[in-house]
């Protein structure tokens, strides 16, 4: 059986890195803002809604050449991460991007990303790497147009 791949695309420049599904820690997460206020002749402050917070993806991915991925060399990876993180003097902003795998498609903006190489050739170049990434919503996911 053939593993189903997944991608991560900078939506701006069209490139991807494609890895296969193996993600160690996969997680969507939303959150909204309160805050508490007193009330004059209250025994108890009341909790108010502030506004809805943008949802963020964090997914771990494993890539290990060693293991006959065929994804890319691990320079590749990194050269991409550089790319996905360059903010553009024009809009002030880092490149939009889009995550997918199988049916789950979250657009969003390079949070934060973590480069943990964890094995190297004779040669001191990588050869098997874990990437932590985390997207922030550009709003797709809370209107429901991102699944």
């Amino acid at each position: 059986m053939e593993v189903t791949k997944g991608k991560l695309k900078n939506t701006k420049s069209g490139k991807e890195l494609v890895f296969g599904s193996n993600p160690t820690q996969y997680e969507i997460s939303h959150s909204n803002d309160f805050a508490i206020e007193t009330q004059l002749a209250q025994c108890a402050p009341l909790v108010s809604f502030r506004c809805a917070g943008a949802a963020s993806l964090r997914v771990q991915l494993v890539f290990d050449q060693d293991a006959g991925a065929k994804e890319g060399t691990l320079g590749e990876v990194a050269s991409f991460l550089q790319e996905l993180n360059q903010v553009d003097g024009e809009t002030a902003s880092v490149p939009p991007a889009e995550f997918k795998m199988g049916s789950t498609v979250f657009r969003g903006f390079l949070r934060s990303y973590r480069w943990n190489p964890t094995r190297f050739n004779p040669k001191g170049e990588p050869t098997a790497a874990h990437l932590s990434v985390e997207l922030l919503s550009d709003g797709s996911y809370e209107k429901g147009e991102a699944k």
